[in-house]
């Protein structure tokens, strides 16, 4: 078995159960800190002003939109994944973040809409609600795979919004 060298890397093979998973491209440092800036922006925006200005800034990240090169969206999926443990793990919680999952979503989407990676915010009803469960909930998605939350969210949640639109 071989063992990864960086906590994310180790956080994959604990997410992925496979330690044969091709390397993931690095991110240079001037993109993270963009990632950084955008992921902290969306979300004081969010607490201070509320989702309808939030949602203006996360469409015009996407029509700045300049692409990553990924290989194929398996890549870009794993790539958001470990960017959203690393935004989330230590800007988020620096930044005091709770876990409603409305702010934590568009703010991940910024981030990684600032690395070049095709994500959307996705708002969802619940199917059938039973006591003490959620009607609404949010998440993040890259080529239609959530990043942010488990595949579940899918089948719980019939989707009522997306933004930015693709």
């Amino acid at each position: 078995m071989k063992f990864h060298a960086t906590p994310l890397e180790e956080w994959e093979y604990l997410a992925f159960g496979s330690p044969d998973l091709p390397a993931l491209p690095k991110i240079r440092m001037n993109m993270r800190l963009k990632a950084i800036k955008s992921y902290l922006t969306a979300l004081m925006l969010y607490r201070v002003r509320g989702l309808p200005p939030v949602r203006a800034y996360v469409k015009k990240l996407r029509s700045g939109f300049s692409p990553f090169p990924f290989k194929n969206e398996e890549e870009a999926i794993r790539l958001s994944r470990r960017e959203s443990v690393y935004l989330r793990a230590v800007w988020g919680r620096l930044a005091l973040e709770s876990a409603v999952c409305l702010p934590r979503s568009v703010s991940l989407c910024a981030g990684l809409l600032s690395l070049g990676v095709p994500a959307q915010v996705v708002l969802g009803r619940r199917y059938v609600t039973f006591v003490n469960d959620v009607d609404f909930h949010a998440w993040v998605e890259v080529f239609r795979t959530p990043v942010n939350d488990r595949p579940k969210a899918q089948t719980w949640f019939q989707p009522i919004a997306r933004f930015p639109e693709e």
